[in-house]
């Protein structure tokens, strides 16, 4: 069929994806009453109800089919969060560039994109075959597995026009695969304890693991996947007591992890993996998230939702470098686990080595402030910071401000 109706059919089937179901069921249904309630208050004549049949369905068309810009746009609106700058809370920045959002992205606007092994630069590859052997022989108690998991290797693309269905993607980023241990002697952020046993008979015609990663990024001119080696995802896990009042939880790092030991984060803080590469050769982000919460937690999801798109840095710029982080996915997410059950989760995940403390904590302004009071966000890690902040300020809008405004007068 290549009538002009025919043609208008298929592209209102391409726009049917970002639209919000609900959404237009609402519409649809004001529309139905309006048109209705016009027939019978204006007159039963059919040039009445022709005109209001019109311009309803304009309307509906309208807000239909602009409803995924208009609903990104009230979302920006209403947060703080600015796309091209620092994250900033109570009048201080914070190593966190947020490239796009607040948005709620769809998975297929999501575009993480896998092209095979990292090819490692002679003085990394010297370093990582040292740290294998060093490892071998580590007894502490710090725990860390040469797993697989993927760095970015290239600057993300953000889209943001919705004019084509070829456009759509919002975000597209080119990943390769290395491991763990080639992430940690990149990052900057290793346990004082690991770093002084890998550094034991150190080869000569390497760097030391502290100016490793500035020699790295130094080597070349264009963008350099050591620059920020991680790529992951960070959420917040909300679930709901028996008043519907929604809960999430916070933790602080064990003593047992690798990397940013003590650090407070968010509910779900995991890394791409294999496990979440698709037959397509892209990450699964959604994928992530739902295995995150199993080996971490021991849940499951009923909805997840990431509505930021960032790198964390490690430092501001001009600041002394101490760390790198990583290409971030930032969001919630919801469980049906009742909020009264959430601490136990600490000894349900597989991974439950990874938390020192959990604490279910309200998503109210007082709760929430309560515990950034007690634990100030420079202990945190950035991305788990965001998630926490623009959740709530998803359930408490206005809190955001509230929050920073009662932090700023206590420094």
């Amino acid at each position: 069929m290549n009538s002009p109706f025919a043609a208008l059919l298929r592209y209102l089937a391409s726009r049917i994806r970002p639209l919000n179901l609900f959404v237009v069921a609402a519409i649809l249904v004001v529309l139905t009453v309006t048109v209705g309630g016009t027939y019978l208050i204006l007159g039963k004549t059919g040039g009445n109800y022709l005109a209001t049949a019109i311009f309803s369905a304009t309307l509906g068309a309208i807000l239909g089919l602009g409803w995924p810009n208009l609903k990104r746009a009230l979302l920006r609106a209403r947060s703080p969060v600015e796309v091209g700058e620092y994250l900033v809370l109570a009048g201080e920045a914070f190593p966190f560039k947020v490239l796009d959002g607040p948005a709620t992205y769809q998975p297929p606007e999501l575009v993480l994109n896998t092209t095979g092994e990292l090819v490692l630069p002679d003085i990394l590859r010297q370093a990582y075959d040292h740290m294998v052997e060093r490892m071998k022989t580590y007894t502490g108690e710090h725990v860390l597995f040469d797993g697989q998991c993927f760095v970015m290797v290239g600057p993300p693309m953000i889209r943001r026009s919705w004019e084509t269905v070829r456009e759509r993607p919002t975000v597209i980023v080119e990943l390769k695969k290395t491991t763990y241990y080639i992430r940690v002697l990149c990052r900057g952020a290793m346990a004082q304890e690991l770093e002084d046993h890998i550094s034991v008979d150190w080869p000569l015609s390497v760097p030391s693991i502290k100016n490793l990663r500035r020699e790295l990024v130094t080597q070349n001119d264009d963008f350099s996947p050591f620059l920020h080696p991680g790529a992951g995802i960070n959420l917040c896990l909300v679930a709901y007591d028996r008043t519907g009042r929604p809960w999430t939880i916070v933790q602080r790092r064990g003593v047992g992890i690798a990397e940013n030991t003590g650090t407070w984060a968010a509910s779900i803080h995991e890394s791409f993996s294999l496990d979440d590469v698709t037959a397509e050769g892209t990450i699964d982000a959604f994928s992530t998230a739902a295995r995150g919460a199993r080996e971490e937690l021991g849940i499951s999801l009923t909805k997840i939702e990431y509505f930021v798109v960032g790198i964390d840095e490690g430092s501001l710029p001009g600041a002394r470098i101490t760390r790198s982080g990583g290409f971030e996915l930032v969001g919630f997410a919801e469980t049906s686990l009742a909020a009264e059950r959430l601490e136990d989760t600490r000894f349900r995940g597989r991974d439950k080595f990874e938390s020192a403390e959990i604490f279910a904590v309200q998503l109210s302004v007082e709760s929430v402030l309560g515990v950034l009071i007690k634990a100030p966000p420079r202990q945190w890690f950035t991305p788990a910071l965001l998630a926490l902040l623009e959740t709530l300020e998803r359930f408490r809008p206005g809190s955001w401000h509230r929050i920073a405004s009662e932090l700023e007068t206590r420094r």
